[in-house]
């Protein structure tokens, strides 16, 4: 009997990020520390002048001082050189003509800083400098070391905390399946309202999750599509 090849997903730690940027926008933002306020998602798509519509990993709305801007944030797994940035820059120029809203650039990579490239010299006098989020430059075991004792004290993790422990593993370059083997245990720590649900069924654990919008009912608003699951229990 044949067995179906299995499609392996092309850059799946890109395609993570994201799906993150995608649901929980206003906690990666304030996670790295991205200027401005969070306002909302837009769209990433933008017709080029080439005729084709590129599309960005992940683009949403910031208030700047009281601009609005647009926040362009670009994942790049494997290297960060002259080329990604000259696409970055196109990806700029493409959403300040598609919005009219000055765009920042900005991009989170597991490449160590030292070997990325920072700068893109446009022309003689103008050199743009995106924002350049690198994991390996975080202090991954002091976060696992902070989240570790908030977890076996069974204290409540904020957000950006929750979202930090699924990231430590980017922020070791030697040595992630150790790191990845101590997140695990600790998420099998993790409670909900005082009790570890680890070894209940995922219809007894009282909670709901949407995670893709084909999932989703388009005539009901956000809560209602996250409250469906649990009104049919009653």
């Amino acid at each position: 009997m044949k067995k179906d090849k299995i499609e392996r997903m092309d850059k799946p730690d890109d395609n993570l990020l994201k799906r993150q940027s995608a649901y929980a926008g206003d906690v990666i933002h304030q996670y790295h520390g991205f200027p401005g306020k969070y306002l909302g998602p837009c769209v990433n798509e933008y017709p080029n002048a080439g005729g084709g519509v590129p599309r960005t990993d992940s683009t949403y709305f910031v208030d700047l001082d009281g601009v609005k801007c647009v926040m362009n944030v670009e994942d790049e797994s494997s290297r960060v050189d002259n080329d990604v940035l000259v696409k970055i820059d196109n990806y700029r120029v493409n959403i300040e003509y598609g919005t009219k809203f000055p765009v920042i650039n900005a991009i989170r990579t597991t490449v160590k800083l030292d070997k990325c490239q920072t700068v893109f010299h446009k022309s003689p006098t103008l050199t743009l400098a995106p924002i350049i989020k690198s994991y390996p430059q975080m202090d991954g075991r002091q976060r696992l070391s902070r989240i570790s004792s908030k977890i076996n004290s069974n204290k409540t993790l904020t957000n950006v905390e929750a979202l930090d422990l699924v990231m430590i593993p980017k922020m070791f370059t030697e040595s992630q399946e150790e790191i990845l083997e101590e997140v695990c245990i600790l998420l099998k720590k993790l409670r909900i309202d005082d009790e570890i649900v680890n070894d209940y069924e995922p219809k007894d654990r009282n909670i709901a999750m949407v995670f893709q919008n084909y999932a989703l009912y388009p005539h009901m608003t956000v809560y209602d599509n996250m409250a469906f699951g649990l009104k049919l229990r009653k």
